[in-house]
């Protein structure tokens, strides 16, 4: 999205980058502790939010697409093993 931008008249606007799709929060959980390793863990949960619960999360990411030709080709799970890799990498070097 970003190399998409660079050309782009686009300025002083917010787009969402993301898939489009819905993804529950335990989903998302889940996910994460799938490419983490850790699936035999569960998520722990406090108690309901009064304010902003949230249970799903879909970015509209029209205005993406509309004005930089944004469409994402890598789904959430592979998004997450990239990012704990990436995450992986960097506090190792921070260990160095």
């Amino acid at each position: 999205a970003n190399i998409a931008a660079m050309p782009s008249a686009a300025t002083d606007v917010t787009c969402n980058v993301a898939t489009g799709v819905s993804t529950s929060l335990n989903d998302l959980a889940r996910a994460l502790l799938d490419v983490m390793g850790r699936p035999d863990l569960d998520p722990e949960y406090g108690p309901e939010r009064k304010v902003n619960n949230v249970r799903h999360r879909q970015a509209d990411v029209a205005l993406a697409k509309d004005l930089l030709g944004f469409t994402a080709h890598i789904d959430l799970h592979e998004g997450l093993r990239r990012l704990v890799k990436w995450w992986q990498s960097e506090t190792e070097q921070d260990a160095a």
